[in-house]
């Protein structure tokens, strides 16, 4: 119901309409512990410069991650690192331009909501 490719099809649902189902991705808030990793790979590799997160507020603005780290590759260190807002809509994350086959989007916390997630990324 909420999979992890519904993050990548382009649908947002409308902030707090209670309609999000087969259009976001959440965790399982029990089991997650407000933490994900999220993963992007490409047969070959693609210039990334910047990642869009929009947190998945359908039924509660806390229902979106608050930390993160960005690793590309097999990299030793994440090329970003920071914190989203607490709210709907697009926050990006901008780096350096590169190519890559893999990203990795760690969410190391959330806001409390019960399934926190993305709308869209």
């Amino acid at each position: 119901m909420h999979r992890a490719e519904l993050a990548v099809d382009g649908r947002i649902a409308a902030p707090f309409s209670n309609e999000d189902a087969e259009m976001a991705w959440a965790t399982n808030g029990a089991e997650a512990r407000g933490q994900a990793v999220f993963r992007l790979e490409w047969p070959e590799p693609v210039c990334v410069a910047d990642v869009a997160y929009s947190g998945r507020v359908a039924f509660l603005i806390e229902e979106c991650f608050r930390q993160y780290e960005l690793w590309l590759d097999d990299d030793a260190a994440p090329v970003a690192a920071g914190g989203f807002r607490r709210g709907s809509g697009p926050q990006e994350i901008v780096i350096e331009p590169r190519k890559a086959r893999k990203l990795e989007l760690r969410f190391l916390g959330s806001y409390g909501g019960g399934n926190p997630g993305a709308e869209e990324i």
